[in-house]
């Protein structure tokens, strides 16, 4: 079979053009296929971790609050800074590397739960019945030994329940970790993640807060839209950056870019399936999250 040329599909991006002389089941699996779109509110959170874990120890290190409402991409980014940035390796005194470590908060503002954490991240055995103090020894011990240049807690808001007493702790803990390790730490959460670090100002110092703020229907959403189009493995132009369908792009997505890739996502395996081959008004409407009845039931199915 002649590889597909770019003048057949010139809305797709020429590096997924092998993707279309794949067979439809083919195509709907490349849909759910993780996958970077970049932009530039990405681009520069990650040039910022990036300049944070190069930085030469000293003893009070930057830390990072990096903040947004859900499905905003907060996750996505930090799995991308993890990719292009914190690969395990061994260097050349054969010592274990972990630039990038990155751990999920616990569901609470426990410190034995957050030790726990780390230390699975390196499969370090331990007893659940430890001190806090042990288990705080020994990831930090792991860190120094695999010689982590950053940590990263993403779903920082999930120690929002509990006592202040508890989240005192909690920051507490995250204070000596950085004075130890002498290197940054960066939390990842919604809004709310922000009233756990300002209740006390010592605490609240020590980060620089980043607010990935939803998108505007402007220039920039449709170089979104338009990034997302050319990886969507469609036979016809969609033509996603059209006005019209802008602006119904945007309001179901209400300046998310996860519920826009997952609207589109829906969208796409409708228009394989019904080998309409692009994602006209009338799919968009089928899938509308706003619609009662038929729009609903198709979104979930």
């Amino acid at each position: 079979m002649t590889s597909p040329d770019k003048s057949d599909f010139p809305h797709i991006a020429p590096v997924f053009l092998e993707v279309m002389s794949m067979s439809d089941e083919a195509r709907l699996n490349f849909i759910e296929e993780p996958r970077w779109i970049g932009y530039r509110a990405a681009n520069s959170v990650i040039s910022h971790l990036l300049a944070m874990m190069n930085l030469p120890k000293r003893p009070r290190m930057p830390n990072l609050l990096l903040i947004g409402d859900p499905h905003n991409g907060k996750t996505h980014i930090l799995k991308q800074f993890k990719k292009l940035h914190g690969q395990a390796f061994v260097n050349d005194s054969s010592e274990p590397v972990v630039p990038v470590l990155i751990v999920q908060a616990p569901p609470g503002p426990v410190e034995k739960d957050l030790m726990i954490e780390i230390l699975e991240k390196f499969s370090s055995p331990f007893r659940y019945s430890d001190p806090v103090v042990k288990l705080r020894h020994q990831a930090i011990h792991m860190m120094r030994h695999c010689n982590v240049k950053i940590l990263i807690i993403d779903e920082f808001h999930s120690m929002i329940s509990g006592s202040g007493m508890s989240q005192r702790q909690v920051m507490t803990s995250i204070k000596y970790l950085c004075n130890e390790l002498m290197i940054p730490i960066v939390c990842a959460g919604t809004r709310s993640a922000a009233k756990i670090i300002s209740e006390e100002p010592q605490h609240a110092s020590r980060f620089e807060a980043i607010a990935l703020d939803g998108w505007s229907l402007d220039d920039e959403f449709r170089l979104l839209v338009g990034s997302f189009e050319q990886v969507l493995p469609l036979k016809k132009h969609s033509n996603l950056r059209s006005k019209e369908k802008l602006t119904v792009l945007h309001d179901q997505s209400q300046g998310r870019i996860g519920d826009l890739h997952a609207f589109l996502r829906d969208c796409a395996r409708h228009a394989i399936r019904s080998g309409t081959e692009m994602i006209d008004l009338e799919t968009m409407q089928l899938y509308s999250t706003t619609r009662t009845g038929k729009g609903m039931i198709s979104r979930r199915a």
